[in-house]
């Protein structure tokens, strides 16, 4: 009753109050709300309760690394795997005017604080709530920066700016507990990013300068210090007017702090950048595709293996030694034939549309392309109106064009290069050991530098590849290789008036099950798929171990569903091991620093086969797929390798 009689004694006085201090009353209210909001999510974040929060142990580690190398199945490195491709630098490397430079334009007080800022805090809040900014500029002090680019912003559901902010507001509190602030100085400077993948100090000092950190000049390093409010848009090599500019920013940031004179300003920010740009050499490291799908299957294997600490082994810190399936001089000599069949049929690609649209009508693709590049975006990011940023894309300038021959520069526009990528075919192979699942040879596409795109696992329609699924069914329900058919166009008017047709146009008389599937028949297919079953067909692809989604239509004969290479790969290994499905896999060993073997694939029980279908009914299918070698489409493939023993295949386009 108390609290009764107290809130409406509260709402009579309310009512009472004049306009003006009404106003000010749920002003007030509000703001009390927004303070315990804060308070709240704060208390939230940092305690650990609705995010993760490095723990000390963890922020120790993370300071030295240590990578775990990458072999095939005969011992050959094929790569590592570590946090940053980076050359470590010590504290001497750091001469004062890099040091100074830093501190001037990103933290001024880096020195006083114990990792955030109090005195920027209440202006980046301010921007963050009511203006929803990522880029809350001058609140996010070195240390903060530092634990950004350890720990990655996240996505949540709500606030995700906010908790983000207080997550690395936390994180650098515990880093400046652990830490001297010239370690963390020189710890950020080698893990920050410059741009082009130069990541630390070191590389960058190296790829723009041609020098040590320590033998930087003063423009030099404020040079790079400029970079890092927008590595792309104040990029030296490909916007030196923007860069110089940016470079006089820091120097005159220097100039108010008192690291250098007036007189030294001036003479400093007429001169020229001067660069000595070293481009990057090209990765060493063989089969970057598999090296992600390698890291996928460690980080399954993890979820099920634990240290002796009952911490989780990681990849990139733990020094491992992981030995894997692929055959690295096979995976080779696979890399020569893609290259040489490629350039040759990029080429017939190319000619094939010349006087058409090879883009499209109009320009909204092109557009399109232009206005999602990361450079573009940079550009608007930065200030830029659209006209300006479009000027950039049309003016000439030299740029690297990937070729199937390699990298050849050419003088065009930025327009020209999306044309020329967009015009690029690409391509996968995938090779496996049937009788063990094993996969030997993994090229998920043109180039790992330049198209991360993974060609094997990404699911796209798969033509009539998936024919012989539908052909198995059927002969799992008692049909015979010699079965006859009508090879007739017929329309089905249930499926609005849907009438497949032949590849090569010809129809008329009978063809046998065996026959259809030879010459990959669309017109007999269908009517064996209706004859079959359509749930039973899916039914099928399931069991044989296809995961995704398959549109339950008649078109589904012809491939018209998204699945990808690696669960066709499966299939057809299943189809080669007489119905004996084997897990696909690419660890063999996994050793820790030490030696100690932590992982052997002999002894991982999820690899035993499982006999999924009946042996019979294979082997009258692999007798049919012999037969599209030998008499059917796929009959030029003896002629193009000489192969010289009859092979079971099935084309698909």
């Amino acid at each position: 009753m108390e609290v009764r009689k107290t809130l409406t004694n509260w709402i009579t006085s309310f009512k009472q109050l004049k306009p003006w201090k009404k106003v000010i009353a749920v002003l007030g209210a509000l703001a009390a709300l927004v303070f315990f909001f804060i308070l709240l999510t704060y208390f939230l974040v940092t305690t650990g309760s609705v995010v993760d929060i490095p723990s000390t142990k963890e922020l120790v580690q993370v300071r030295k690394p240590v990578a775990s190398s990458l072999y095939d199945r005969n011992g050959e490195l094929l790569g590592k795997y570590y946090i940053e491709n980076r050359s470590e630098i010590e504290v001497e490397d750091l001469n004062d005017f890099y040091k100074n430079a830093l501190i001037a334009t990103e933290d001024i007080r880096f020195y006083k604080h114990n990792g955030v800022d109090t005195r920027s805090l209440f202006r980046v809040l301010l921007k963050t709530i009511f203006l929803q900014r990522d880029a809350s500029g001058g609140g996010s002090t070195i240390t903060q920066q530092l634990a950004k680019n350890l720990y990655p912003r996240k996505r949540y559901k709500l606030f995700g700016t906010l908790v983000n902010k207080f997550r690395e507001m936390e994180i650098a509190r515990r880093l400046e507990d652990i830490y001297e602030k010239d370690e963390i100085l020189l710890f950020y400077s080698n893990t920050v990013s410059f741009g082009e993948r130069a990541f630390g100090l070191h590389t960058a000092a190296h790829r723009f300068f041609n020098k040590r950190p320590d033998e930087l000049l003063l423009e030099e390093a404020a040079t790079l210090v400029g970079m890092l409010k927008a590595t792309s848009y104040f990029s030296p090599r490909n916007h030196p007017e923007r860069a110089q500019s940016r470079r006089n920013v820091v120097l005159g940031q220097m100039a108010k702090y008192d690291f250098i004179t007036d007189v030294t300003y001036d003479q400093i920010s007429q001169l020229p950048l001067n660069l000595n740009y070293q481009a990057p050499s090209s990765s060493s490291e063989e089969a970057l595709y598999f090296k992600e799908q390698v890291r996928k299957e460690f980080k399954e294997w993890t979820l099920t293996t634990s240290k002796p600490d009952g911490s989780k082994y990681e990849i990139y810190k733990d020094g491992l030694k992981v030995y894997s399936t692929l055959d690295v001089k096979l995976h080779r000599q696979a890399e020569k034939i893609i290259q040489k069949h490629m350039a040759r049929l990029q080429k017939t690609f190319v000619d094939s549309w010349k006087g058409g649209r090879l883009y499209g009508p109009g320009t909204k693709l092109i557009d399109e392309k232009i206005t999602s590049h990361p450079y573009y975006k940079s550009l608007r990011e930065n200030g830029a109106s659209g006209k300006e940023a479009l000027n950039d894309f049309t003016s000439i300038g030299e740029r690297p064009y990937w070729t199937w021959s390699g990298i050849e520069n050419r003088k065009n526009t930025r327009i020209d290069s999306i044309k020329h990528e967009l015009a690029l075919l690409h391509t996968g192979m995938l090779a496996v050991h049937p009788g063990t699942g094993e996969i030997l040879v993994w090229i998920g596409g043109n180039d790992y530098n330049r198209f991360q795109y993974d060609n094997i696992t990404g699911a796209r329609q798969v033509g009539s590849t998936f024919k012989p699924i539908v052909y198995l069914t059927a002969l799992s329900q008692g049909k015979e290789a010699c079965d006859l058919y009508d090879n007739q166009l017929i329309t089905y008017e249930e499926y609005d008036d849907w009438t497949p047709r032949n590849s090569n146009e010809e129809y008329g008389g009978q063809v046998s099950l065996k026959g259809a599937l030879t010459h990959s028949l669309n017109t007999v297919s269908v009517q064996v798929m209706f004859e079959t079953g359509i749930p039973e067909v899916v039914n099928t692809a399931k069991t044989l171990g296809i995961k995704n989604d398959l549109n339950a239509v008649p078109s589904l004969v012809l491939g018209t569903s998204d699945v990808s290479l690696y669960e066709m790969i499966g299939v057809y290994a299943t189809f080669a091991e007489r119905g004996n499905k084997k897990p696909l896999h690419s660890l063999l060993r996994i050793e820790d620093k030490n030696g100690n073997i932590l992982y052997e694939s002999n002894e991982d029980s999820r690899l035993l086969g499982e006999q999924v279908v009946d042996p019979e009914y294979v082997d009258l299918l692999n007798d049919m797929l012999l037969n599209v070698s030998v008499k059917g489409t796929g009959s030029r493939i003896y002629n193009n390798y000489r192969i010289p023993y009859p092979i079971c295949v099935k084309t698909g386009t």
